[in-house]
């Protein structure tokens, strides 16, 4: 047997990480090489069909002549849109080698969320979609030997004999700290889309209500041109405003200034059912960079903030997001707190860590 595991990923290694979904695969391969671990790599966007197809045809004929301890894998965010993806699978399955898969993302389980309001067009996109996930599903649960989701909340949606949980990872930064308290305006981050589902509305409101007579909290929202573009004209105002800096950067070093000029992190999620079960990948880039976070109330997220004791939870409305950023910046001696318990936190949360779990669980 090859000492080597085959690693299964659906984004294109050599570019900049920008979505939740292209972090995690790129931080998991990082962790399996500072590991140590040999890594035979199966990469490329599944929606470029044809160059798709041929990768995953390249790993069929290696494995005729090697035989990997395991293979894991990092979905898509949607459905697979190649099949020679599951005919892979079942190839690993045939042969008995076992299958790792991290499954991410389950909209199809909560069909009744957002398609009231969608035009015909998209329903019955959206319709296909549920239906190619539901098919994966089907795939996966009879070829994979270990199932992980981010949370045990979402796994309760699921029925497999090995199920288990494998959240996102922290990674270990040096922080400079410049900012200088006492004369400087307080200024938070946030890092993510801005739609409604993310909590954008309710982030925007919340922060001009507390500005509206002079600038008590700045903000620097990093976030994709296309959706802030899209946002109702009465929220793209804010941005001529004071207090507010929108910037579409993305990169390591680019992000690591803007979280040098913040003292602390948003996580405005509104709260529905399937946010409930969601643990945001950003929350744990926000306590990477040590900054204490103000959450609102969504199930899982919540759950991390107050065990690990990195910052406040409040109901997802603008009032109680108002009240909670002004009682986080009052009480300095908590906000210190907070800001030790982050560096605790990513200690013991690691990308490399999770990747322990993987070559634990396989090796048992």
């Amino acid at each position: 047997m090859d000492g080597r595991i085959l690693y299964v990923t659906f984004v294109d290694m050599d570019k900049n990480m920008k979505t939740a979904s292209s972090v995690r695969p790129q931080k998991i391969y990082h962790a399996f090489q500072d590991m140590g671990v040999e890594v035979k790599l199966l990469s490329g966007p599944d929606n470029q069909y044809k160059d798709r197809k041929e990768n995953v045809k390249d790993i069929m004929a290696w494995l005729e002549k090697n035989r990997p301890k395991m293979c894991y894998i990092e979905p898509p965010s949607g459905p697979f849109l190649c099949p020679y993806d599951l005919k892979l699978l079942k190839i690993l399955k045939k042969k008995e080698i076992p299958i790792s898969i991290f499954y991410r993302d389950a909209y199809w389980k909560f069909p009744y969320m957002g398609i009231q309001k969608m035009h015909i067009l998209n329903k019955l996109k959206q319709k296909v979609v549920y239906y190619m996930q539901k098919r994966d599903w089907k795939v996966i649960e009879k070829t994979c030997s270990r199932i992980y989701f981010p949370s045990v909340s979402l796994a309760e949606y699921f029925v497999h004999d090995n199920i288990s949980i494998l959240p996102p990872g922290c990674e270990l930064i040096d922080i400079v700290d410049t900012r200088n308290k006492e004369d400087e305006i307080p200024t938070a981050i946030y890092v993510g889309g801005v739609t409604e589902r993310y909590g954008a509305y309710l982030l925007l409101d919340a922060f001009s209500k507390m500005n509206e007579s002079r600038t008590y909290v700045k903000l620097n929202i990093i976030c994709p041109k296309e959706q802030w573009e899209c946002l109702p004209l009465e929220y793209q105002k804010c941005k001529l405003k004071g207090w507010l800096k929108v910037n579409h950067i993305s990169g390591k070093e680019n992000l690591k200034e803007l979280y040098q000029k913040s003292d602390f992190a948003v996580l405005p999620l509104k709260k529905n059912d399937y946010n409930d079960v969601a643990v945001p990948v950003k929350l744990f880039e926000y306590v990477s960079h040590l900054k204490p976070i103000i959450s609102t109330n969504c199930d899982e997220m919540a759950q991390i903030v107050r065990e690990n004791n990195v910052g406040l939870v409040v109901d997802d409305n603008p009032e109680q997001l108002i009240e909670g950023i002004s009682k986080l910046l009052n009480d300095n001696d908590q906000f210190q707190e907070y800001k030790k318990n982050c560096k605790l936190m990513r200690e013991n949360n690691t990308w490399n860590k999770r990747v322990e779990t993987i070559m634990q669980d396989a090796y048992q």
